[in-house]
């Protein structure tokens, strides 16, 4: 069976977020043995390493983001530079984005999202925008957060704490400092923190198939359809309500719409 290596001690957001996008929704790692150990003869034999070990190697399936030099971002359009979560999510995001919506079990169902919703099967361009949608909501925070990057260009102290962050939440189920914990309790935790992790990520590409894009085909259409409604084509009509505003937006900087519906 494969094996997944990372690094052990303190657990963090990052290679707990890869660690379970690897084991659960890849199939050349799913189900895999995960090793924690900073030990290089441990860990250099593994069949992908995350978070640890000094080089970014694809070919080798080496995931670290700590060696210097290291600038590797999702996409020529984002600034934000990643973490383990965010490499694995580059190389392995659309398999995970795609198995995430055919195959994994919806609440009270028990059906997947992609039954549930009667809807055909995704096309690359659909898949696309689901895979951008979830690393905008949620894998770039992980990424910015473990490589320290503010949220806001400004030297002011925050104004209040924010402390139940995806992070936050992973970081707390790492032992406290002053009590004794064995290495089944740790091991135990960092399960814990996977489970929870995989919740997050699994319930932001739902959330992405099932509301953000079909809103988004809705405001295609309308644009799409516009100067039939009236002929200045300012007009947008929706066929129910939906979130349409950011959609509009996004798609106005992809390709300028024009003229502007005022409607």
């Amino acid at each position: 069976s494969k094996t997944i290596a990372t690094h052990s001690g303190t657990f963090h957001c990052d290679e707990v977020l890869a660690v379970y996008m690897l084991s659960q929704h890849t199939k050349e790692f799913r189900n895999a043995k995960v090793v924690r150990s900073r030990d290089k003869t441990v860990y250099s034999s593994a069949d992908i390493v995350v978070d640890v070990g000094g080089e970014f190697d694809l070919k080798r399936n080496r995931f670290d983001h700590h060696q210097r030099g290291f600038s590797e971002q999702l996409a020529d359009k984002y600034e934000t530079r990643l973490s383990s979560a965010g490499l694995i999510f580059k190389y392995f995001g659309k398999e995970v984005v795609r198995d995430i919506i055919e195959n994994a079990p919806r609440p009270h169902t028990g059906h997947s999202a992609h039954d549930d919703m009667k809807m055909t099967p995704l096309t690359d361009d659909e898949l696309d925008a689901v895979y951008g949608q979830v690393y905008e909501s949620l894998i770039e925070s992980v990424d910015a957060i473990d490589n320290g990057i503010k949220q806001y260009d400004t030297d002011k102290p925050a104004r209040y704490l924010v402390r139940t962050d995806l992070g936050s939440r992973v970081a707390a189920l790492n032992p406290l400092w002053n009590e004794a914990a064995s290495a089944d309790f740790v091991a135990q935790q960092f399960e814990k923190a996977v489970r929870l992790t995989g919740e997050a990520l699994v319930g932001s590409v739902l959330r992405a198939y099932k509301s953000w894009l079909p809103a988004r085909k809705m405001v295609q259409v309308a644009l799409q359809e516009r100067f039939k409604v009236h002929p200045s084509g300012q007009i947008l009509k929706f066929k129910s309500y939906c979130p349409w505003v950011e959609h509009f937006y996004q798609l106005h900087a992809t390709k300028p719409i024009e003229p502007l519906p005022l409607y």
